[in-house]
């Protein structure tokens, strides 16, 4: 079901970009880990990429409607017990994102981005490769529902950087291996844009 809204979501921005206030290009940083529920420590931040495009649709004066579309690297560093196959496990998954949030501008500059994040599992790749896991996509779910707050900051006419936030829902976990119960994908996200039109 997810994936079919994400598409239907992906062709709307797609076919509706001539009618943006705006339309750019946006690409940074993630800062991701997976979070048992209720929040615990499970394991440890990693560093990804993010680049995709995003649009502005007028509402009023001060408030647009913002979708975008990424490719967004997410996962999870976790520290094993001693003894075992390996010390640690990182686990690198990627992920089509649509994200779509209200933009509130606050000041001349600087607007507030409050929304939801949809997003589907494209590859999972697990370093070391454990026995049994030759295909670790299988152990997830494909889905991904979260929530995103965050800000925007207007450089110049062109340039703008965005701090976001996103909380996720859904569980991402199929199995319990290593504690993974009901796991969640806690994202901190940083990146430039710049507007096309």
């Amino acid at each position: 079901m997810l994936r079919k809204i994400i598409i239907c979501a992906t062709l709307f921005f797609m076919t509706h970009i001539s009618c943006g206030q705006h339309f750019g290009i946006k690409a940074g940083l993630n800062y991701s880990n997976l979070v048992p529920d209720p929040d615990q420590k499970y394991g440890d931040f990693k560093t990804g990429l993010h680049f995709g495009v995003f649009s502005t649709f007028r509402i009023t004066e001060v408030i647009y409607l913002r979708p975008e579309i990424h490719y967004s690297q997410k996962g999870y560093s976790l520290e094993l017990p001693p003894g075992g196959i390996a010390d640690g496990l990182t686990s690198h998954m990627s992920y089509l994102t649509v994200p779509i949030a209200i933009e509130i501008q606050a000041i001349k500059k600087l607007s507030l981005h409050l929304g939801t994040e949809l997003g589907y599992l494209l590859s999972v790749k697990e370093d070391p490769e454990l026995p049994g896991s030759e295909n670790p996509i299988d152990t997830w779910n494909r889905s991904d529902v979260g929530l995103l707050a965050g800000f925007n900051f207007q450089i110049t006419e062109k340039i703008q950087c965005d701090f976001r936030y996103v909380y996720g829902l859904s569980s991402v976990s199929k199995t319990s291996s290593f504690s993974r119960n009901n796991l969640q994908n806690r994202l901190l996200q940083v990146s430039v844009g710049y507007k096309l039109l």
